[in-house]
């Protein structure tokens, strides 16, 4: 499959009249503000039509997982890759047909929550059905035919994939649904989520949330204050009331220690009071990968995640440390990768249209690899920049690109500065 290239562009600036490090900012933290139109964020949509499990499946579940961790005390949780195969079903009249830059939209927010705990989403396919009984018809969570023959017609590879189909379920009452990892093979189409197309959207946590259950996670409400609850031990048991306040002194369950998990994205409380999961949760995901979900940690990954570190000024003309009008300077630059594929023949090339600066060697060579987790920078090499004698004091905006000589997986982000 051809893949684009990544061109990573940041944004920094130069700065005369100052010493020390220069001030970066990526351009990816501009992009995050820009988000696809999409339905309201704000509750009230639909909840989640995922079968509530039996008491005794939770109980055996937490067993399994202390067992689980009693075994793995010193192990360290390997980052996950998981492939997204996104299914849009529309109707005859293009109801429901989604954008390309929404579904990236929506993998952007699953990621923003999922990376932290080394949990990585790339949409490797998106397909595309014109199916009027597939798109309205699905009629709840509970293995209807309907929704059997859209999966089983269009299902990629589960081992390997999470599966989300987008169909219309207003008449379900239900945003969404995703059937738990253990109620069917690691192969079966029954794995992935069914998703209304008004909560599938990267503005809003209801993706986030079915995902949780992809990763055999319960409502933080389940069964109310009354034990086994979600077997996770640092979630409060929370009442099942349907009142779900953001307020933290909110506490239904006045028995139990802790106050309502009210930012838990497994709760129901509003889109934008969702914002975390718990130590706990993320254990018992990962127990979930190695148990229900072992191929995706067969998935390699494809790129790095590169990053721009410090910039640090070196060898200004009279050694004060200060770039000054009139002054030449040698600029090193960290690089990072946060996580992914290892980077290889990284390089690093500085411009500006500022014109108080003239730059007489724009290009950083990296030789040596950058590995997941590492941070370097070269020697020998440097950027050098060239103030003109009459420049004026400030800020000069510059942008680096950085990029890798990998030809099986190029790639591409086209922000501009």
């Amino acid at each position: 499959m051809l893949r684009p290239f990544i061109l990573f562009l940041f944004s920094t600036s130069l700065i005369l009249g100052h010493g020390q490090s220069a001030g970066i900012e990526t351009l990816a933290d501009k992009a995050s503000n820009e988000v696809v139109t999409q339905p309201d964020a704000e509750w009230p949509l639909y909840p989640c039509g995922t079968p509530y499990p039996s008491s005794e499946e939770v109980i055996k579940s937490k067993m399994n997982i202390d067992e689980w961790l009693a075994q793995n005390t010193t192990r360290d949780n390997d980052p996950v890759h998981v492939l997204v195969a996104w299914h849009v079903v529309y109707s005859s009249t293009n109801a429901g047909y989604l954008s390309e830059a929404f579904i990236e939209n929506s993998i952007d927010r699953i990621n923003q929550e999922y990376n932290p705990y080394d949990i990585y989403f790339t949409l490797d396919t998106t397909t595309y059905h014109q199916n009027d009984d597939w798109y309205y018809n699905v009629n709840g969570s509970n293995n209807g035919e309907v929704e059997e023959e859209m999966r089983s017609s269009t299902y990629i590879d589960p081992v390997h994939y999470y599966n989300i189909w987008t169909v219309d379920l207003t008449g379900t009452g239900a945003g969404g649904w995703n059937y738990f990892p253990n109620w069917s093979l690691e192969d079966s189409y029954w794995q992935g989520t069914t998703m209304d197309i008004g909560q599938a959207g990267g503005n809003r946590p209801d993706v986030v949330h079915e995902i949780g259950h992809y990763f055999m996670l319960y409502h933080t409400f389940q069964f109310g204050c009354d034990p086994p609850g979600d077997s996770v031990d640092d979630t409060p048991y929370q009442d099942d009331d349907d009142t779900y306040s953001c307020s933290e002194s909110t506490d239904t369950c006045p028995d139990d220690l802790g106050n309502d998990p009210v930012h838990n994205f497994m709760n129901y409380s509003s889109a934008s009071c969702r914002t975390e999961f718990t130590e706990g949760q993320i254990e018992r995901a990962f127990w979930a990968i190695e148990t229900y979900h072992p191929g995706l940690l067969e998935n390699p990954f494809y790129y790095p995640n590169l990053y721009l570190g410090d910039l640090n000024y070196q060898m200004d003309n009279d050694g004060d440390g200060v770039f000054n009008p009139g002054e030449s300077v040698r600029l090193r630059a960290n690089v990072g990768n946060y996580w992914g594929a290892v980077a290889e023949e990284v390089i690093l090339t500085l411009s500006s249209s500022d014109p108080r600066i003239t730059i007489s060697d724009s290009m950083i060579y990296f030789n040596n690899t950058i590995g997941p987790g590492e941070i370097t920078f070269t020697l020998l090499d440097w950027f050098e920049v060239y103030a003109n004698e009459d420049a004026a004091l400030g800020n000069i905006p510059c942008t680096i690109h950085i990029t890798t000589s990998d030809t099986v997986y190029p790639y591409e982000n086209i922000e501009e500065t």
